[in-house]
């Protein structure tokens, strides 16, 4: 009796690995000729016309992704974080992403990535960039543009960033309220160094920038005047 039901039970554990592993062969194979789901839910997940095929890396293109979460990054700085720390898994698993429209409860925006090129559009960031995997934790972007709309921030150069290591280093050009220049800014765990060299700019440039920035940080009104409105010159730097 006891053999018989030891036999029993290994029949049922190997029709149950030969089920897996045939689903896992046909789905594969399905994936390889290409995949269309017209909708399709999952808990707290909503996608609509969902292409997806494996061609050594996978092809992924979405009309609708609708996420019943609310995200956490409210400012573009913590967007960019976020893109940050998922770019080196887009270049490990998929050649091709395309999303028209991802939705959260408080954020709406686009998503394409193809191959080396990345583009992103949203109500805090817009971004496109070409990505340049070194391994699995190591990456170069080449930032052709990115806009931080809430600090009306434009940027553009080259970003390296050694996620194991938490390191990260960008050169490059910052445009902000018609003042301009290059920067060099270093990030190792929670030091941060930067160096700025802005090009001449005018007193309304610099009055713009101290406005928005009263809006943002704590700045002591004395403070503020002695910056840009007591002393008035023709020309900064």
């Amino acid at each position: 009796m006891i053999i018989n039901a030891t036999s029993h039970t290994i029949k049922k554990i190997w029709i149950l690995f030969l089920f897996i592993v045939l689903f896992f062969v046909a789905f594969i194979a399905t994936l390889m000729h290409g995949l269309f789901i017209e909708s399709l839910r999952l808990p707290n997940v909503k996608i609509d016309q969902l292409y997806m095929k494996l061609d050594k890396k996978l092809i992924v293109n979405i009309q609708t992704l609708t996420i019943d979460k609310s995200t956490s990054a409210d400012t573009s700085l913590e967007e960019s974080a976020l893109i940050l720390e998922n770019f080196p898994y887009l270049n490990q698993f998929f050649s091709h992403i395309d999303i028209q429209t991802i939705v959260y409860d408080n954020e709406t925006f686009s998503l394409l990535y193809d191959k080396a090129l990345f583009s992103l559009e949203s109500k805090h960031l817009n971004v496109k960039a070409r990505m340049e995997a070194l391994d699995k934790h190591r990456l170069t972007i080449f930032l052709e543009e990115a806009f931080l709309k809430d600090f009306a921030l434009h940027v553009n150069g080259i970003f390296f960033a050694d996620l194991s290591r938490f390191e990260s280093t960008f050169e490059g050009h910052f445009e902000t309220f018609g003042i301009q220049g290059e920067a060099k800014i270093g990030l190792e765990k929670d030091l941060l160094s930067y160096q700025l060299q802005s090009e001449p700019f005018t007193h309304r440039s610099l009055s713009n920038l101290m406005n928005f920035l009263v809006t943002q940080v704590e700045l002591e009104p004395i403070v503020k005047a002695w910056i840009h409105e007591n002393i008035v010159a023709k020309e900064y730097r």
